[in-house]
């Protein structure tokens, strides 16, 4: 690329290859905005970790009243308050915190940052007569970004 400039009638012309070049500069920026991550909520902080779900199901006393990052999909909305998300066979119900549920197509990717939240349930008894419990668990979603 040329970068000298002429003077001509007094006035400093840039040849035409960097006008070029800047004008393509300009368009390509643009045509980039918009076709970033769609935000909800909060931004996702970097230093929180990303976990698996299958991780929280497998051991959700660990994981309970703690800020994670998921990242699965969107699985349809529950109602207006809710949503489900999902992460190859584990699914679970996401609570939007200061934001409404995004309007998503199922199967969209996202990522859901929140604190985990778990209720433990009572199941009923095993074969010996012991009480068996589960949990259900859920994350309050402090922001949601889709990709």
């Amino acid at each position: 690329m040329n970068f000298s400039m002429k003077k001509l009638g007094g006035v400093t012309m840039i040849k035409r290859d960097v006008l070029v070049a800047m004008f393509l500069a300009v368009v390509l920026a643009l045509a980039g905005c918009g076709k970033g991550k769609v935000r909800y909520g909060e931004a996702i902080p970097d230093n929180v970790k990303v976990v698996k779900l299958k991780e929280i199901v497998d051991n959700p006393e660990q994981y309970k009243g703690r800020e994670v990052v998921l990242e699965g999909n969107f699985n349809g909305a529950c109602c207006p308050t809710d949503f489900n998300y999902k992460e190859g066979l584990e699914g679970c119900e996401v609570y939007p915190q200061g934001f409404s549920n995004p309007k998503l197509d199922k199967g969209k990717p996202i990522k859901v940052y929140g604190i985990v939240r778990s209720i433990q349930k009572k199941t009923g008894d095993d074969d010996e007569g012991k009480e068996e419990k589960q949990h259900e668990i859920y994350i309050e979603a402090k922001g949601v970004e889709v990709k």
